[in-house]
């Protein structure tokens, strides 16, 4: 089966109450999210479910979705992050959903 990209999304939660999904046509720039101009949504069924799994320690979420797959992976932080990010390494930082289509 060979699977092709079909969407990438960048969801973040730092200095925000919820986490949000950047609407971009490209991954945005660490200072396009900073800007309050940058198109957000909420997240989906898959996604909110997905990130709790991420919040448990789980690296990667799959899931089967219609014609394709549904993943979210973790961005966790390491030691470079803390120059930017009041974090500890490994704590998560966001996340990337994909769609793939089959």
């Amino acid at each position: 089966m060979e699977l092709q990209l079909e969407k990438l999304e960048l969801i973040g939660w730092l200095g925000r109450d919820t986490p949000q999904v950047y609407v971009l046509d490209h991954l945005p720039r660490m200072d396009e999210i900073s800007s309050s101009d940058v198109p957000t949504r909420g997240l989906d069924d898959f996604e909110t479910s997905a990130l709790d799994k991420l919040n448990d320690g789980e690296m990667i979420v799959v899931e089967e979705h219609g014609s394709g797959l549904r993943m979210l992976g973790a961005i966790r932080a390491i030691e470079d992050c803390k120059d930017c990010h009041d974090v500890q390494r490994g704590e998560m930082l966001g996340a990337f959903s994909y769609f793939w289509k089959k």
